[in-house]
């Protein structure tokens, strides 16, 4: 694969209508992220999700995230600013603020110190009224 990246996917089914991907995706052999996409098909118009994209820094050097971006305003990322070492785990949140009914389809951008290459985390689902 490009770059030294390395993705294995399996797909795991949830209780509750929650689907989550399960990947290993690595840069240059230095994060390990648990899953790259989850989806909830069902949220309430105004209900905040919250989606958790636990890593593990599998490499031998510590590093830290130079930039975590969502793609959009109703979707905000939250992350460790301190330095990842060896062997520590931690998590990205995307916690998202549904004010629009319909399907939505968001990302998290992330990039390492020392790498150009981004990471994508993705969030799917369906907004509904509430009745």
């Amino acid at each position: 694969m490009q770059l030294g990246t390395r993705i294995f996917i399996v797909l795991l089914i949830t209780g509750l209508s929650q689907r989550t991907v399960i990947a290993q995706d690595t840069i240059q052999n230095r994060i390990a992220f648990d899953y790259l996409l989850q989806t909830k098909d069902s949220m309430d118009v105004g209900e905040k999700a919250i989606f958790h994209f636990p890593f593990s820094n599998v490499g031998d050097t510590a590093f830290y995230f130079m930039k975590v971006r969502s793609s959009c305003g109703c979707l905000v990322p939250e992350w460790p600013r301190e330095a990842i070492e060896p062997g520590e785990s931690g998590e990205i949140k995307g916690i998202y603020d549904s004010r629009r009914i319909g399907p939505i389809n968001k990302t998290i951008s992330v990039e390492l110190n020392g790498s150009e290459e981004m990471i994508i985390l993705r969030i799917k689902g369906s907004v509904w009224p509430k009745e």
